[in-house]
């Protein structure tokens, strides 16, 4: 006992010495994080100029800790699991959706949709003075894709759909999902998501991201299954058609009055549009879309089973359940685990 005391510490340190002495040990951690790089403020606030991006060559360059990668992360991967979805793209020269993103002037794609009149069946609008065309023809100049495509065959398939072949092509051959229909007009109106095969859902991701956007999965209209179906099948789709189309369905809604925003901006710098000193240039989304990452069900603990199946399935569990019963009245009210 007597060579431990001279160990313990007083207690008759005063109120202030132990306000100093926890004051000081702060200091020295603080110290301590700064010194080795892990201290970080408690709040940081950007500046206006800190959130504008940097120009340079008509370029706007990203934050080095993002990358920008393929959609579908790894190319390998989606060659691998999606061959024919990628033979398919290549076939309608669709490598934009694994381009870079591209600029936005904000206050032009407002001018753009605020004087376009497409109830005029007019090709040409005024943008600041200059006059843009917005045809099939120069959306497949400007995308990469091909011009020679009939703009009438996906116009065919929304007015005469083959409900039949889009059901197997989409959900399957064996698939038993029917139609949602309108209740009024009782023509086919949409098709559950929940049914499309793995393919169809890539597909569709792809389509509402690049084509005509959308973000309601749940039930699918009409044009944009017909549009999955051409673009799963060997139907010949003018991709400058669906994008007018799109981009005229757009202007209606508030939401989206900034859609296609690259895409407008590249037309009217094409037509000639000069830009203002006011115009605000939207920030790019340095993070890449993995096209390859669906909604849908997990399939890592077994296959998912048709209707078909699955009552198959339940019938023969009953009947084992069933015959289990039965055993009970047999050996005593027993659990058949215990014999």
């Amino acid at each position: 006992v007597q060579q431990e005391q001279p160990n313990k510490q007083p207690n008759n340190m005063s109120m202030e010495e132990m306000l100093k002495k926890i004051m000081t040990d702060q200091t020295q951690l603080v110290a301590d994080d700064i010194m080795s790089g892990t201290h970080r403020p408690s709040k940081e606030v950007a500046t206006s100029s800190q959130r504008k991006r940097v120009r340079s060559g008509g370029m706007y360059l990203p934050h080095p800790q993002y990358q920008r990668a393929k959609p579908g992360g790894s190319g390998d991967n989606f060659a691998c699991e999606f061959p024919q979805i990628l033979r398919r793209i290549r076939e309608l020269h669709m490598e934009f959706i694994f381009a870079e993103g591209r600029e936005c002037n904000l206050q032009m794609v407002r001018e753009f949709y605020a004087n376009w009149e497409p109830d005029a069946r007019s090709h040409f609008m005024t943008v600041r003075g200059v006059i843009v065309t917005i045809t099939p023809a120069v959306l497949n100049d400007i995308m990469g894709t091909s011009p020679n495509a009939e703009p009438l065959v996906l116009t065919g398939l929304n007015v005469r759909p083959p409900y039949r072949a889009i059901r197997h092509t989409l959900c399957g051959p064996q698939a038993m999902v029917q139609w949602t229909k309108h209740s009024g007009k009782q023509y086919h109106q949409s098709l559950p998501y929940a049914h499309l095969l793995r393919e169809a859902r890539v597909w569709l991701k792809i389509m509402m991201h690049y084509l005509i956007l959308g973000l309601h999965y749940t039930y699918i209209n009409q044009d944009r299954v017909c549009l999955v179906y051409a673009l799963m099948t060997a139907a010949d789709v003018n991709i400058g058609a669906v994008l007018k189309s799109a981009i005229r369905k757009a202007r209606v809604h508030k939401g989206r009055r900034s859609a296609f925003g690259g895409l407008i901006t590249k037309l009217c710098h094409v037509a000639g549009v000069p830009e203002e000193s006011m115009d605000y240039m939207t920030p790019l989304f340095p993070t890449p879309m993995d096209i390859m990452r669906t909604k849908g069900t997990d399939i890592k603990f077994g296959p998912i089973l048709t209707t078909i199946k699955r009552n198959r399935r339940d019938k023969l569990f009953m009947a084992r359940m069933y015959g289990l019963e039965m055993l009970r009245h047999q050996n005593s009210c027993l659990a058949s685990t215990d014999m």
